[in-house]
């Protein structure tokens, strides 16, 4: 009885050690992010503009989708839109709400000490908008540069530029992350507007806001 008992709670010790993914804990948090750069920073070599410790420039915000991959209703599935717009022009509400959204996932995550963490899910989120999300909220002071880090960077991260890599076959063999054009074209899924890494002017952003809502869907599509 002795050794069945010891059995017993070593097993239990282990099953507390090795991660699981519970079903209704298990989340891909999908976003997409939108940015302001000033004009005077749009010109210079091809690539990415936005730079959020540069003055002038900021978020101005984005679609989320929080999917739950083990259950198979979608009722269980919520998306949340945070526009400057929506918050008074205040860069620093929006973000609040943003930090707000992304801390729920977590706490349902952390009723279970050894479930999965958070998965962040998006084009290019592990180059671009995670450390963007990062350097705001710090600017801001809404949260200690610890909470932060925990919050942020110890997500894991499926960065749909690289996992789609072993489907193309590059000529010059060499190693390359993927555009989203590049991803769209290759699994055949048609982009109902123009490629807009960042936003430039004020003026566009209303006017292109019912096409960026329809990004993270593209995303999620090219996850399943």
């Amino acid at each position: 009885m002795l050794t069945r008992h010891w059995r017993g709670g070593r097993n239990k010790i282990m099953n507390k050690s090795i991660v699981q993914y519970y079903p209704e804990k298990t989340q891909i948090l999908f976003f997409d992010l939108e940015f302001y750069v000033p004009e005077n920073d749009r010109e210079g070599r091809l690539g990415l503009k936005a730079n959020p410790y540069k003055n002038g420039h900021f978020l101005i915000g984005g679609t989320f989708l929080r999917y739950f991959p083990l259950l198979n209703h979608e009722k269980n599935n919520i998306k949340k839109e945070f526009w400057i717009w929506n918050y008074n022009n205040s860069e620093k509400e929006m973000l609040k709400n943003i930090l707000k959204f992304v801390e729920d996932s977590w706490n349902i995550i952390k009723r279970k000490d050894n479930q999965a963490e958070l998965f962040f899910s998006g084009i290019g989120i592990s180059r671009v908008d995670i450390q963007y999300l990062f350097a705001r909220c710090h600017k801001f002071n809404l949260r200690s540069d610890e909470i932060l880090f925990d919050l942020f960077y110890k997500s894991r991260f499926l960065d749909l530029e690289t996992i789609v890599i072993p489907y193309f076959k590059n000529k010059d063999n060499m190693m390359k992350t993927k555009s989203t054009k590049e991803i769209l074209s290759k699994f055949k899924i048609e982009r109902e507007r123009e490629e807009h890494p960042q936003i430039f002017g004020s003026n566009m952003i209303k006017k292109t806001l019912q096409q960026f809502k329809k990004e993270i869907l593209m995303k999620f599509l090219i996850y399943l």
